[in-house]
């Protein structure tokens, strides 16, 4: 009797146990539900550069059809040429002249060898469209453990990931073929690390591992896991923060942010060896200032006493956005694309001085600028860069493979009818029921607890984002969406630990 007790005993526990494996793992999928419904994970201008830029150091070290595949595609069908007059008759006109090869253009720094070698990885050993499957099981990973760890059970963690797919632009950016969702996930991780008892022992290496892969995978997640390094240091000065453990814990961060800048150096060291260019940073900063007026300004009325590179295009200056004046092919408002070799070794060198110059001419222009870039950036949050317009379309027509090239065109975002409306109010109304509910909720968080703490390292991080990316380049919708969902996330920590006894340290069940 005692035999078929246990026996069943143990047949509910091992069901038990089974069921939030299941959950997450259809959670998985949900998460990274657009590339499902899209036909392919979506493409951006930059994914092309991060996967050839793998491929050429693949190229290097062995043959592989992979990397031919990508560095060298071949369509037996292309796009039709545009119409003399239409938005890409630049493009068309000057893509082979001024292409960014190493003896033309010189290699761009900041498209991250380590996020390529992501993609090209996956990508080899299966298809490029398994990328959005890998990178949300990482999603799935860092919320869950964290998740558990604050105090959260199973099923209130599988309510949360639901919560994500539904009101939360996160399943998108799992579904782009670009490291921005690791900006999000990575303020996560510093966040649990620095505040956050783990449940396991192998949770604190699984987030300082997601923190890892974004200080490598783009230069921006350095600037702002330095800003929360900051903002850590502030915070273990305030009582009853524990001084002794968090500086142990901020150490740790800081070294992973060492290791990050210390791979830019050993790409952009090996770039020189086997290139004999050194990569050419673009000068984004000469690039906001230029295109918001204080630098402009300084051109007009100092140029004629310095020996800015920039001032010999002053005639293109302060036109358009600074998007257009490093990106576009157009000479009437492009530069650095345009320019020589030669040219933009000395925009890229001459970038902090420039910005340093012209902030001492204008201190209160630029701080203006910034201010409003900011706030700016703050309220982005759409879908934009989820339908492909057809200049882009014709553009990856030389750089994608034909396979992958033809699921494109027919992909939705290729035919620009990827329903993005409903997503849209969706994440709006998730954002401001969000802000209510933390608003009120985190009112009966008390200091001494850690979810206060790491809610405010979160917000830190979101508010740093916004600052950085509206600074450095022209504020787009997909800088602060990547990040945006982790109001969502906090609020709901916010609810169901809203009393004591269920915070972090107490709860684990």
């Amino acid at each position: 009797m005692n035999e078929g007790l246990r026996a069943r005993s143990s047949s509910e526990a091992v069901k038990h146990s089974r069921w939030p494996i299941l959950a997450y793992a259809l959670l998985v999928f949900a998460l990274c539900w657009p590339a499902w419904l899209n036909g392919q994970a979506f493409f951006l201008q930059d994914t092309t550069a991060y996967i050839k830029g793998a491929a050429s150091g693949v190229a290097l070290i062995s043959p592989s059809p992979t990397a031919q595949e990508w560095l060298h595609p071949s369509h037996s069908a292309r796009p039709a040429p545009s119409q003399p007059g239409s938005t890409n008759e630049h493009s068309d006109t000057h893509s082979k002249d001024y292409s960014s090869s190493p003896d033309k253009k010189g290699v761009l720094a900041g498209r991250s060898i380590y996020y390529g070698m992501y993609l090209f990885t996956i990508t080899a050993i299966s298809s490029i469209n398994l990328v959005p499957v890998i990178t949300a099981i990482l999603t799935v990973l860092t919320i869950a453990t964290v998740s558990r760890s604050v105090g959260l059970n199973h099923l209130q963690t599988s309510g949360l990931l639901a919560i994500l797919v539904a009101v939360s632009p996160l399943p998108f950016f799992n579904s782009m073929l670009m490291p921005d969702v690791f900006a999000g996930l990575a303020i996560l991780a510093a966040a649990a690390i620095l505040f956050i008892s783990p449940l396991y022992k192998w949770h604190r290496y699984l987030w300082a591992i997601i923190i890892l892969c974004a200080v490598l995978f783009h230069t921006a997640n350095i600037l702002i896991l330095s800003g929360l390094l900051v903002i850590t240091l502030v915070i273990a000065f305030v009582p009853p923060a524990n001084k002794k453990s968090l500086v142990h814990k901020t150490a740790l961060l800081f070294v992973i942010v060492l290791i990050g800048i210390a791979g830019e150096v050993f790409f952009n060291a090996a770039v020189k060896h086997f290139t004999h260019n050194a990569p050419i940073r673009p000068p984004f900063i000469s690039a906001r200032l230029i295109a918001d007026g204080p630098g402009t300004l300084y051109a007009k009325n100092y140029c004629s006493t310095t020996a800015f590179e920039i001032c010999h295009y002053q005639a293109a200056l302060g036109k358009a956005s600074s998007d257009d004046f490093l990106w576009s092919l157009n000479p009437d408002i492009g530069i650095f694309t345009l320019a020589s070799k030669e040219s933009r070794e000395l925009l890229s060198h001459q970038d902090s001085a420039f910005a340093i110059a012209v902030f001492k001419k204008y201190p209160t222009e630029v701080l203006r600028s910034t201010a409003l870039n900011f706030l700016s950036q703050l309220t982005l949050v759409g879908l934009e860069e989820f339908n492909y317009p057809k200049l882009m379309i014709t553009d990856f027509s030389e750089k994608i493979p034909e396979a992958d090239f033809k699921r494109l065109q027919e992909s939705k975002a290729g035919k620009d009818i990827f329903p993005l409306i409903t997503s849209e109010w969706l994440i709006l109304t998730g954002i401001i029921v969000s802000l209510l509910v933390y608003a009120y909720h985190a009112r009966l968080q008390r200091r001494t607890q850690p979810i206060f703490w790491l809610s405010i390292v979160i917000l830190s991080g979101i508010l740093i984002n916004a600052l950085i990316c509206g600074a450095l380049s022209t504020p787009h919708d997909r800088y602060q969406a990547r990040v945006i969902w982790l109001l969502p996330l906090i609020a709901f920590y916010a609810y169901s630990l809203r009393h004591p006894s269920e915070a972090a340290g107490f709860s684990r069940s």
